[in-house]
């Protein structure tokens, strides 16, 4: 059960332009799509504005603004089946993109077109996905911690330069606790389907299931891990 009253008050803050933390799967993130979101978000980071914010997202849109190989669809369905978070790497559909501010644009993607899409986020984020389809929008995120301290979990552990410098703020431990061991560390897993095989370039949360799903599909062989390699 989510907070209904905060994350609708986030909402109207993101539509507003601003900045919020919200809880997820995966610990806090830091949450807008605005220029000036995003430019305070990686301020607050201490993060290079060359690192691109990942595209929040659900199975419903993201074959709408990504061009998901059909080879790798399959995949895709079965993470939705099993309810997992994962980004994937994959070029967007840039005409769906188009109606955002240049900076904006450029900063959710990287060099060579492409875009981390995820999906099963949480239900706080995936609230906000939602009701920014249906007003034409989308949402962007980054972790809401530090850059290099990696993700701890806990609210108050974010720290004060980042809570003191959003508009809104949702705390919830407990929800963030179904699923994730406080103080781990761990982030989203992260499958490119940009090269020759998928690749697993970031492990994390629900890594055997997703292994396992991986096997399935294309086989003991047929994906590569190369955690640390993303961008």
């Amino acid at each position: 059960m989510i907070k209904q009253h905060e994350i609708e008050q986030a909402y109207q803050k993101i539509k507003e332009g601003g900045l919020i933390i919200c809880p997820t799967r995966v610990g806090y993130i830091l949450v807008g799509n605005t220029e000036d979101a995003i430019k305070r978000k990686f301020q607050l980071k201490h993060r290079p504005l060359q690192k691109s914010a990942v595209v929040l997202t659900d199975y419903e849109q993201i074959f709408d603004i990504a061009e998901v190989p059909q080879e790798h669809k399959k995949f895709v369905d079965a993470i939705e089946q099993a309810d997992l978070l994962c980004g994937f790497i994959m070029k967007r559909r840039e005409e769906k993109f188009v109606h955002l501010d240049p900076f904006t644009r450029d900063i959710t993607r990287q060099p060579d077109g492409t875009s981390c899409f995820v999906i099963h986020h949480g239900d706080y984020s995936e609230y906000l996905t939602r009701r920014a389809r249906e007003d034409g929008m989308y949402i962007f995120a980054s972790s809401a911690n530090r850059s290099g301290t990696g993700n701890r979990g806990r609210f108050e552990n974010i720290g004060v330069e980042i809570v003191n410098g959003v508009d809104y703020t949702i705390e919830d431990n407990a929800y963030v606790a179904q699923r994730y061991v406080p103080d781990s560390g761990e982030q989203g897993v992260m499958v490119s389907f940009m090269g020759e095989r998928p690749a697993v370039i970031r492990r994390g949360l629900n890594m055997k299931e997703i292994g396992e799903i991986l096997d399935r599909v294309y086989g003991k062989d047929g994906w590569d891990m190369k955690h640390g390699e993303h961008p």
